[in-house]
């Protein structure tokens, strides 16, 4: 369930600026920060004003094009996620509708990346923490857009108060009621992803907050969440984040010695 980041950038337009329409292989999210821009998006075309702090999704292989109403200062990430991505399946195009506060944030953290040489990492960060964003906060015209079940959220609190034990999945399915199909199902449904990989979800943002807010070794974090084998957890680590573990913690604490 990863996320490769393509391509980056941030530019100032003026009013005259106007691009033809393109076709991209990959998902690209708009970020107006400042001023008015125009995108025809789709076949047939449709006209989205972007004002400022508004996000907008241009899915894969997606005609659009942009121009400039007023002087506006846009950001572009170009990315390509996991096909079992939870949080990008089912996002539909065009904005992507947050609450202001959300957005002014995220707004935020971009500015403050544009300053960092080196900001690959705090992009992918960004990108999911969009996702992230829309999928709990956004809304949509479909009724049945991600309305997580009481059972389902029953299902995913226990698996995190058990993460340092190993959960066999017929098992969990019958502690629920559930046949073995029927948890698999309900996942894919609802959260458009297996039980089984949204475990390893839970288990690497645990082992994230384990690795920076506790001094224990990458054995005892791997322990702590459900992994028998370290060498077994970096490697699940690494494809998560783009890190190992040690790499993770050094990146995130180098900063703060006292850490």
């Amino acid at each position: 369930m990863e996320i490769d980041l393509i391509y980056y950038s941030c530019r100032n337009r003026d009013a005259s600026f106007r691009e033809e329409i393109r076709i991209r292989a990959w998902d690209i999210l708009l970020l107006v920060s400042e001023g008015c821009l125009e995108v025809t998006l789709g076949e047939p075309p449709k006209t989205v004003v972007m004002e400022e702090k508004s996000i907008l999704l241009v899915p894969a292989n997606t005609p659009f094009a942009r121009h400039a109403r007023t002087p506006v200062k846009i950001y572009s990430l170009s990315f390509q996620p996991d096909s079992e991505h939870p949080f990008r399946r089912g996002l539909p195009p065009g904005i992507l509708h947050l609450p202001p506060t959300q957005a002014a944030s995220i707004l935020a953290d971009l500015d403050r990346a544009e300053i960092i040489p080196d900001n690959r990492v705090l992009l992918l960060h960004i990108i999911e923490h969009i996702l992230a964003e829309y999928y709990l906060f956004g809304t949509s015209e479909k009724p049945n857009f991600r309305h997580v079940s009481e059972e389902l959220l029953k299902i995913i609190r226990y698996m995190n108060l058990h993460l340092s034990e190993q959960i066999d999945m017929k098992r969990l399915a019958e502690q629920f009621y559930l046949s073995h199909t029927g948890l698999i199902y309900k996942f894919r449904h609802e959260l458009g992803t297996t039980p089984s990989q949204y475990l390893i979800l839970l288990r690497i943002r645990y082992a994230k907050q384990l690795l920076l807010n506790e001094t224990c070794s990458i054995g005892e974090v791997a322990e702590r969440c459900g992994y028998n084998n370290p060498f077994y957890f970096s490697n699940a680590f690494r494809r998560h984040t783009g890190m190992n573990p040690s790499e993770f913690r050094r990146h995130y604490l180098k900063s703060n010695p006292t850490n």
